[in-house]
C-alpha cells in the first residue's frame, strides 16, 4: 500500500516543489493550507511515480488529490485508484489544477462520475478592484471604511514577528463570538498553527491597529505569479468599517504586484457567501470531485 506521511514543516521545499509544476489557481494547492488543516482532515503526502499524492479525510468524506507532478500521473493514478479501494472500498479524487480536468476526463471520465459544489469554489477578484473599491458599486464598502477613518487614530503595516502575539490574541476575542460556525476549535487550531509557523510557512500579513491595539489582520502568500491568495481575515466588528479597510489596505499594499487576489471560498456559510459577492468577483475557481462508480 501507499506509504502516506504526516506533513511537517520541513517538507515545505519538497512538496513546493511538486506543487510548482501546475498553474496553481485554487487555494489548496499551497502548503500553508495543507499544513495548518493537516489535522481535522488528515492530510497526508506521498511521492508515486515521482508524482505528489495528497490525501485527505474527515468525517464526512475520503479522497486524494489527482497525482502533481511530472512523472507517469496516469500509472500514479491507477495506483492510487487501487490503494484507495483496498483502504477505504472506495476512491474520490479532488482536482484541484485547472489544467488537470481535460485530460483527466479524456483518460478516466468513463470510470468516474464529476461533481462541483459551489460551496467550494475559490472567489478570485481583481487587485486594483480590491485595492481602489472605485464606483457605485463599492459605495457602502466607501462610507464605512470614511466612518472608520473619522473616527479612529489608526495605522496599518506589514505584519512581523513581533505582532504575532497581538495578532493571535485578536483572532481568539474575535472567534469567542462565532459559535454558531461549524468545526469552531478546527479553525481555532488552524490559526494557532498558522501564526505559530509564520515564518517558516511564508506569510504575508497586514494588522490594522487602533490607538495602538489591533483591531484588524489579513494574511496570504503568492499562489501563482498573477495571483495573491488570501488565507486568513478577521476583525473586530465593534469598529465600524474595520473588515473593508484592512482588506483595501492588504490588496493596496501587499498584494500590489499582482493581478489578481484569490479569497478562497464560502464554505456554505451564507453570511460569509453574502460578504464574498459583495465585493465582486470577475470570477470563481472551481474544484471537481471525481467519484469512482466502477465496481
Amino acid at each position: 500500500m501507499i506509504n502516506f506521511k504526516e506533513i511537517e514543516i520541513s517538507d515545505k521545499p519538497i512538496i513546493d516543489g511538486y506543487l510548482n509544476t501546475c498553474f496553481k489557481t485554487i487555494s489548496e494547492l499551497t502548503f500553508a493550507n495543507m499544513f495548518i488543516w493537516r489535522k481535522p482532515y488528515e492530510i497526508k503526502w506521498a511521492i508515486v511515480r515521482d508524482c505528489l499524492v495528497i490525501h485527505y479525510r474527515s468525517k464526512y468524506d475520503v479522497g486524494a488529490s489527482f497525482p502533481i507532478g511530472k512523472g507517469d500521473v496516469f500509472a500514479a493514478a491507477e495506483d492510487v485508484i487501487e490503494d484507495f479501494k483496498k483502504r477505504y472500498g472506495k476512491m474520490t479524487f479532488y482536482i484541484f489544477a485547472l489544467d488537470t480536468l481535460p485530460y483527466f476526463m479524456r483518460h478516466f471520465g468513463d470510470r468516474f462520475r464529476l461533481k462541483n459544489t459551489v460551496d467550494v469554489n475559490d472567489y478570485v477578484y481583481h487587485q486594483s478592484d480590491l485595492a481602489n473599491l472605485a464606483g457605485k458599486k463599492y459605495h457602502q464598502k466607501r462610507n464605512h471604511i470614511s466612518a472608520f477613518k473619522k473616527q479612529y487614530n489608526y495605522t496599518y503595516n506589514r505584519i512581523t514577528l513581533d505582532d504575532l502575539d497581538d495578532c493571535m490574541a485578536l483572532f481568539q476575542k474575535w472567534y469567542a463570538g462565532r459559535g454558531e460556525i461549524m468545526d469552531i476549535s478546527d479553525d481555532l487550531n488552524a490559526k494557532i498553527e498558522l501564526f505559530g509557523n509564520y515564518e517558516a510557512l511564508k506569510q504575508v500579513g497586514g494588522i490594522l491597529r487602533v490607538d495602538g491595539e489591533p483591531v484588524a489582520v489579513t494574511v496570504g502568500e503568492e499562489l501563482n505569479p498573477k495571483t495573491m491568495v488570501v488565507h486568513v481575515e478577521f476583525a473586530n466588528t465593534d469598529y465600524r468599517g474595520s473588515f473593508p479597510l484592512i482588506n483595501q489596505e492588504f490588496s493596496k499594499n501587499e498584494c500590489a504586484p499582482y493581478l489578481y487576489i484569490n479569497r478562497e471560498e464560502d464554505m456554505g456559510i451564507e453570511g460569509l457567501r453574502k460578504a464574498k459577492h459583495s465585493y465582486y468577483p470577475v470570477m470563481m475557481m472551481k474544484k471537481y470531485r471525481a467519484e469512482l462508480i466502477e465496481k
